[in-house]
């Protein structure tokens, strides 16, 4: 009787321990979208795209998050919108325009 009290008080300990690591994966994921905007918008102006707005910001895996940017319309498409893809690694703090 007593065994299977200190098992389901373990239990619960350890369940503790798991979600609070996990509250702590959800408040790092602001800052992680914000990386991904600054990174992204860093890459297209070195491109030399001028970018409107940020659209959505996706995660993709752990460490990776994915960006739509929407670009400014040109002189010669002034009617036309663009989108374009920019994927960024968190572990790295790189960011990719597809």
């Amino acid at each position: 009787m007593k065994a299977r009290r200190l098992v389901a008080l373990a239990l619960l300990l350890l369940a503790g321990c798991v979600s609070a690591s996990e509250g702590d994966r959800d408040k790092e994921r602001p800052k992680a979208e914000e990386r991904t905007k600054k990174y992204c918008l860093a890459a297209a102006r070195a491109r030399g795209l001028h970018v409107e707005k940020v659209g959505r910001i996706a995660k993709v895996s752990a460490k990776r998050y994915e960006a739509q940017l929407h670009l400014e319309p040109t002189k010669e498409h002034p009617d036309k919108s663009v989108r374009v893809l920019c994927r960024y690694d968190d572990e790295n703090r790189s960011a990719q325009l597809d």
